[in-house]
């Protein structure tokens, strides 16, 4: 191992200043949604012509595909890849199996190339093989939305594959210390030696070994390989010990993945008409708030006699309701907001775009603006009751502390002082 201190990095694609791949979408969507009376035909029009763009852009190979649902939605059917992956929650790995990635590495004798360019944020050899479903829904394709505002949500469910095989390297990094610190350990005998290895192989995938005097006596190479990859999915199941923040992140690195190709103005007005439409509590007033809570917990307290203390139970003990795979709305549009703030940065970046940004954010400052944070009485008990509650959400308040320090509004003001001789 030359260099134990090496571990696999991730970073944010660039910021797509062309938005070449969101304009693209943006009108072949307008062209269908410009059609009077769409019928399947027109619908498998614009699915190759979004296919085509999405594959001359990101490599991705995406088959589009209408659902009749009538609530504003999209999906995307993830790659059964594998099931260990960083960003899985125990929920969608036990959906999960490996039989994706054992077919196309057998279909290649035994050897996977693929590439990633964050700079252009698109996907290459590999990756550009596996057939990936996406599917919108009907209700999206009404007058409702415009065709940038379905383009941004596309532009989010394309997120959730590229960063998908984004992180797949971590996994192969993972594989491969583990591979050389077992096989390392069972070819010495000196025992300072072995306490070395452990060392170099524990700084490698970032964990701490509770006791390698155990592990250094052991001569089973799958005892090895175990008790590390137990430290290492400890590590990443919370790299902040905090699950009800991490739980996010693949939502977010979506969200992100579509503001940086400049749809996240359109992703936070689609989202606004989606949680207006799903009666999100952040829109209610105080009043029709805490209403809408005491019927919930008359419900809650009714249903104690009825379920025999099992779901009173899990919900005050087990179950915490601030664990989600989203924020919540107003903290997710504030997140891309930092996002698009973060993009201000570069001092490079044209005016013309510095301007767009600027006045895209003031939208988006206006629509969180009507927004108050809301949580349930359950929520509120677990965040001031429950210990693990309490630590949970005063990790995740940090880390948006962090997030707002390093992307504030400093950045919005200096780039409307630069604009304002446009």
């Amino acid at each position: 191992m030359s260099n134990p201190r090496l571990k696999a990095s991730f970073e944010a694609i660039d910021v797509q200043r062309s938005t070449q791949l969101f304009n693209e979408l943006t009108a072949h969507i307008q062209d269908y949604l410009d059609i009077v009376n769409p019928d399947n035909k027109s619908f498998g029009e614009l699915a190759d012509r979004m296919a085509s763009s999405i594959w001359n852009h990101s490599g991705i190979m995406a088959k589009v595909k209408l659902s009749r649902s009538s609530v504003p939605n999209a999906y995307v059917l993830i790659p059964q890849i594998d099931r260990n992956h960083p960003l899985l929650i125990d929920f969608f790995r036990e959906m999960t199996d490996n039989r994706d990635g054992l077919k196309m590495i057998r279909k290649n004798d035994g050897i996977f190339e693929g590439s990633i360019d964050r700079s252009k944020a698109k996907v290459s050899g590999g990756f550009s093989k596996f057939p990936v479903e996406m599917g919108i829904t009907k209700g999206l394709f009404t007058e409702r939305f415009s065709a940038a505002e379905v383009a941004g949500i596309v532009l989010h469910e394309l997120g959730h594959i590229f960063t998908y095989f984004e992180y797949l390297g971590s996994n192969i990094t993972t594989n491969f210390v583990l591979q050389h610190v077992s096989r390392s350990l069972l070819g010495t005998r000196e025992t300072k030696r072995k306490y070395q290895i452990i060392k170099e192989g524990s700084d490698a995938l970032g964990i701490e070994v509770e006791d390698p005097e155990a592990l250094s006596r052991t001569d089973n190479e799958t005892v090895i390989q175990a008790v590390l990859l137990r430290e290492v999915v400890k590590k990443r199941y919370s790299e902040l010990n905090s699950q009800t923040y991490d739980m996010t992140a693949w939502e977010m690195l979506s969200d992100q993945f579509a503001t940086r190709h400049g749809a996240g103005r359109s992703l936070v007005t689609a989202l606004d008409k989606m949680y207006r439409t799903y009666g999100a509590a952040e829109y209610k007033n105080t009043q029709g708030y805490l209403l809408t809570e005491a019927f919930k917990t008359l419900l809650f307290m009714v249903s104690i006699p009825l379920t025999f203390l099992l779901v009173p139970f899990l919900l005050l003990v087990v179950i915490d309701p601030n664990e989600d795979l989203y924020d919540k709305p107003k903290s997710r549009m504030l997140r891309i907001r930092r996002d698009m703030v973060d993009a201000l940065k570069d001092r490079n970046t044209e005016k013309g775009y510095q301007k767009q940004l600027t006045e895209d954010i003031e939208v988006v400052d206006k629509i969180v603006a009507e927004m108050e944070e809301r949580r349930t009485f359950l929520e509120f008990f677990w965040t001031t009751v429950r210990g693990r509650g309490r630590h949970n959400y005063q990790q995740l308040r940090f880390q948006q502390e962090l997030e707002m320090l390093v992307n504030n509004d400093l950045f919005v003001k200096a780039a409307k002082l630069k604009t304002l001789s446009l």
